[in-house]
């Protein structure tokens, strides 16, 4: 008996040392984003012409499924710095990867539509350069940021798993925390384990949620309100958290202490450093792009003869047919899973959008339930699939919606959240509320509706990336292969079949960036232009 504690404390105290490790893992790497968010993402807002270089890349980059950077872990960083180090770099690369690109198109689209009432008191004020950047630009970004970060930060626990237990082909690297914990323990049928693994989990995405994320939110839904206030009366809005308002209290100690030395330089000097210091940048971007270049090049030409004869290798034809069935029938998944995402979000919007308490405990519970990663389903669903005959499409579909669902949930709640005054006084005035058609049809949906359409292209971003867990379902001995582009990738993957890989997340990439451009984006473009003035 005495042995059998002994043996679950030890367990427990694995377990606590994991979730340790998961959490410093996520934490940096969600720090790694925050700054690439804020700095792409302002800097493609504020100058057009950088703007249309980044956001085609960044489009491309978030198509990438999180297994197509597994070769730039395993053969850049891993290889770059051997042993302990090389490896931590390569989950956190892998994470942030999971996290950054949904953080960026928010900061993007908030810093691209800041309210023309700010921009005329920053222009009046003579508010520009840095200050205008600190002062107006990153609290009207606010907002989207928090919302997306909780979004970023479930989707990082969402693809623990697959950052902690890196495997392609003959490589594989297991690191320790809470994502690998969980998912041996799924692979070995230790049910215990993974009941602790799950425990662990929950317990640290509540405490994050309460102790960081709930008290942003008060503090966004502050900013959301000061912003009202310029041309509707004032709404006060206190924080509840001394921790959030400890640090904008030193934010903003600092931010004055630093426009304080800055308004000291005579401007001629200012310029002066200014000017200097954006002709060094230049030449660093330069001297960067042309080392990449040669590195490139030389890089190529050593592996030339290697590249020809890998070419060579593949079955271009085989690859083709399998990337056109393949991406048929996963978009077919896809759209039953946007179907069913869509038909119950809504039917949460309309039941909590004037419930303040029930709209915080949904929020809570979505969190939670975002970062449930998708692999712990896979000996439920192996055993629905072989023991009972429920049908492969069916689990994969389930899967896909665990990917696609909580990106439109975040922002349709957001949305729900900033559905304008004056919708609603409309609606008490002349008693829509009573009558359940008109008030969604007229007031919920014209609220909404942008916000479902940014939700829906994060959504099904989301959606072709979970197709890698939805269509290769797998708990080490047993593997369901079901035909799509995401379980050719993951098969390839595991095969070690390079060939395959690399062209099955090209026609992946390709695809999606084509199918956002001619659907996602003018449907956004009309809404935008029908809606969004409104708001």
């Amino acid at each position: 008996m005495q042995m059998v504690i002994m043996v679950s404390i030890e367990i427990w105290i694995y377990a606590i040392e994991a979730t340790i490790f998961t959490n410093i893992r996520l934490f940096l790497a969600y720090m790694i984003s925050l700054v690439f968010s804020l700095t792409v993402g302002i800097a493609a807002a504020l100058n057009e012409r950088l703007g249309k270089i980044i956001i085609p890349i960044l489009d491309i980059l978030q198509s990438v499924p999180i297994l197509g950077f597994f070769p730039v872990a395993i053969y850049l960083l891993v290889a770059a710095f051997p042993g302990r180090i090389g490896v931590e770099l390569a989950s956190i690369f892998l994470i942030f990867t999971s996290q950054a690109w949904n953080i960026t198109f928010g900061v993007y689209q908030s810093a691209l539509t800041i309210p023309s009432e700010f921009k005329d008191l920053a222009k009046a004020y003579g508010i520009k350069g840095l200050k205008y950047v600190t002062r107006i630009v990153i609290p009207s970004t606010f907002h989207s940021l928090i919302y997306n970060s909780m979004m970023a930060w479930a989707g990082g626990w969402f693809f623990v798993t697959a950052c902690e237990m890196i495997s392609m082909g003959e490589f594989n690297i297991v690191l320790p925390g809470l994502g690998s914990f969980i998912l041996m323990s799924a692979y070995k049928g230790d049910f215990y384990k993974l009941a602790i693994g799950l425990v662990m989990m929950l317990t640290s995405i509540i405490l994050v949620n309460l102790l960081i994320w709930n008290p942003l939110l008060e503090k966004a839904e502050e900013y959301r309100e000061v912003a009202r206030s310029i041309t509707s009366p004032t709404i006060t809005v206190v924080s509840t958290s001394f921790l959030i308002d400890f640090l904008s209290a030193i934010y903003s100690k600092i931010d004055d202490r630093l426009h304080q030395l800055i308004s000291k330089i005579p401007r001629e000097t200012w310029n002066r450093i200014l000017s200097k210091a954006m002709l060094i940048l230049k030449m660093i971007m330069v001297g960067v792009i042309i080392a990449v270049v040669f590195l490139g090049v030389f890089c190529i030409s050593k592996a030339f003869p290697t590249i020809i004869e890998f070419f060579f290798s593949m079955n271009f034809t085989l690859y083709l047919y399998n990337a056109l069935t393949g991406t048929a029938l996963t978009l077919f998944r896809i759209i039953v899973a946007y179907i069913i995402s869509v038909g119950w979000i809504l039917a949460v919007c309309i039941l909590v959008e004037n419930r303040s308490k029930l709209f915080a405990y949904s929020i809570i519970i979505g969190e939670v339930l975002a970062s449930i990663p998708a692999t712990i389903w896979y000996p439920a669903f192996i055993i629905l699939i072989e023991k009972y005959g429920v049908d492969p499409n069916i689990a994969s579909i389930l899967i896909i919606l665990t990917g696609m669902q909580w990106y439109i949930f975040f922002n349709v709640m957001g949305g729900v959240k900033g559905i304008p005054l004056h919708f609603r006084q409309v609606a008490r005035l002349y008693n829509i509320r009573g009558r359940l058609y008109l008030y969604v049809s007229k007031i919920i949906l014209p609220g909404i509706l942008p916000f479902l359409v940014t939700g829906s292209i994060s959504g099904w971003g989301g959606a072709w990336n979970t197709t890698i867990l939805a269509e290769y379902i797998t708990t080490g001995k047993d593997v369901i292969y079901i035909h799509g582009i995401g379980g050719l990738i993951s098969r390839a993957a595991n095969l070690g079949d390079v060939g395959g890989l690399f062209f099955y997340i090209m026609w992946m990439s390709i695809f999606i960036v084509l199918f956002n451009k001619l659907i996602w984006s003018r449907l956004y473009k009309v809404i935008s232009e029908k809606y969004l003035a409104e708001l």
